[in-house]
């Protein structure tokens, strides 16, 4: 759900934030990154309320109200419309990820200000989660500059995915520091989940988050793999591992996950260009998509979300999401596809 932020960045020539690919950006252009991509925040809100196993009706209702549909593949009176631009929120540097809280607030993961940003259900800044360095985050206003990276428990470095337990209990994939870090719901630092490595219980580059009362799904993208930990941060499960052929599993730099109400766990296989589909026991039943631009095609698709048994897909290079059936037949597109992929 929430690569389609970092995606419209690149469309937009402003994605860099640093790591082991390309050097970060500048801070005057992060800024005018936030700016130009504020409605796609939204896009990726409104598609990221549901992450969860079972969305609360009344999230489902909110992420509705952000951002028009239409739609390139069906008439209008068939796409169900998410919503109406509203607001646009200022002050976000280089945003990565999007969630909402059990009370309606919205989390926002700061790629390039190495946090989490908290705001109302109505866009008021409340505060920061995690050590934000200079700025304690606990000010009436809501501060600007960026907080260092670092690598202490409750520091961040790229944080790149969220997810929110059904108790509110807050995760957050600290991309840089190969962890995951575990935050109560009053924002307090609870326990980091995994280290750096290729082991079991290890964590390279962790990306997209799904969490349901008593897991946690981390797509653990530098090891081509989603692993699955309990809350309390021992591992259960691991989905995958690195591949290219037809077969269902095997995967290349995975950047998604969402689970349906049955428990079934689907995987965004980035760089394969399609979506996995595995039981909630973790065995990997079947998979669809490839690589392309035409209608049911899709290219590098970096976030996924599950909303009223549809599952909307960021075609990060195709420009659009695309929303299918559990199965993965297609339903309709939002989005104006311009440019071929690479």
């Amino acid at each position: 759900s929430v690569r389609v932020v970092a995606r419209r960045q690149s469309a937009l020539g402003c994605r860099n934030t640093g790591g082991h690919d390309q050097p970060p950006n500048p801070p005057s252009l992060e800024v005018w990154c936030s700016v130009r991509i504020l409605v796609w925040i939204w896009i990726s809100a409104s598609v990221a309320a549901s992450v969860s196993a079972q969305p609360t009706a009344s999230a489902a209702a909110r992420a509705r109200e952000l951002v028009p549909v239409g739609s390139t593949s069906a008439p209008a009176e068939q796409a169900p419309k998410l919503g109406e631009f509203i607001r646009q929120i200022d002050g976000v540097l280089a945003p990565s990820a999007v969630a909402f809280g059990p009370g309606g607030e919205l989390y926002i993961a700061e790629a390039g200000g190495n946090r989490v940003a908290v705001f109302s259900a109505e866009g008021t800044w409340l505060r920061y989660i995690g050590d934000t360095g200079s700025e304690d985050g606990t000010t009436a206003s809501q501060p600007t500059r960026p907080a260092p990276a670092g690598a202490e428990s409750g520091q961040f470095d790229r944080p790149g995915g969220l997810a929110l337990a059904p108790d509110g209990t807050l995760f957050v994939s600290d991309t840089g520091n190969h962890r995951v870090q575990v935050f109560s719901s009053a924002g307090e630092w609870v326990r980091s989940i995994g280290q750096r490595g290729a082991n079991p219980d290890e964590i390279y580059e962790p990306r997209g988050l799904a969490a349901d009362a008593s897991r946690v799904y981390v797509v653990d993208s530098g090891n081509h793999r989603v692993q699955v930990f309990s809350h309390d941060g021992q591992r259960q499960n691991t989905l995958g591992a690195y591949g290219t052929s037809a077969r269902p599993g095997d995967m290349r730099n995975p950047r998604a996950v969402a689970i349906d109400s049955r428990g079934r766990i689907y995987v965004a296989d980035t760089d394969n260009h399609r979506i996995h589909i595995f039981t909630a026991d973790g065995n990997p039943t079947t998979m669809f998509g490839e690589r392309g631009y035409m209608p049911g095609l899709m290219a590098e698709p970096r976030g996924i979300a599950i909303a009223n048994e549809l599952l909307f897909l960021a075609d990060s290079l195709n420009h659009r999401i695309q929303v299918v059936d559990l199965g993965g037949t297609k339903k309709y597109d939002w989005g104006l596809h311009v440019i071929r992929p690479r």
